[in-house]
């Protein structure tokens, strides 16, 4: 018996509002765990979600997210 999220689709970075709810918006680290960003979640904290969907690659980068790569991962799924 499997339990947790339910894995989605090979598009699921475009989709995820259809798999993941309210709960999963609202606890950031989860939501990078799940598009595989875990390791840059405690750069995240104490920040809220609104302020992080607004943020431009100028701004995560001043944040620590070093790699190019990975702020623009974090962009394309905002």
């Amino acid at each position: 018996m499997k339990s947790g999220l339910p894995i989605p689709k090979k598009n699921f970075l475009m989709d995820w509002k259809q798999f993941y709810g309210k709960e999963t918006l609202e606890n950031f680290p989860a939501y990078l765990d799940l598009i595989r960003m875990k390791r840059v979640a405690p750069l995240f904290k104490n920040k809220k979600f609104k302020d992080i969907l607004e943020m431009d690659s100028q701004e995560l980068k001043n944040l620590g997210v070093e790699l190019a790569r990975d702020r623009l991962k974090l962009i394309k799924n905002f």
